[in-house]
């Protein structure tokens, strides 16, 4: 015990942190997708970056790719590599 608690997980929110890993993975690999290049063909790179950052629901477009590079499926942290 520790002043009258009871600690069972290290983090209480687990479950919203897998989810949003989740989801990240997906958005990232779908911002390489041949659909999603054509959808933003002709905007600069400032517009597209807004839009995903819209999209993933963060201040910027790199926070899902932190995710899914920390957390993702790819098994190399730190390097981004489509599957």
């Amino acid at each position: 015990m520790l002043d009258g608690i009871q600690p069972s997980c290290d983090f209480p929110d687990f479950d919203h942190d897998r989810l949003e890993v989740t989801d990240c993975v997906a958005l990232v690999n779908t911002y390489v997708s041949p659909e999603w290049t054509a959808l933003m063909a002709g905007k600069t790179q400032a517009e597209i970056n807004a839009k995903k950052a819209a999209i993933n629901g963060h201040l910027d477009q790199t926070a899902c790719h932190g995710w899914n590079n920390l957390f993702g499926f790819n098994a190399k942290p730190g390097n981004y590599t489509p599957t």
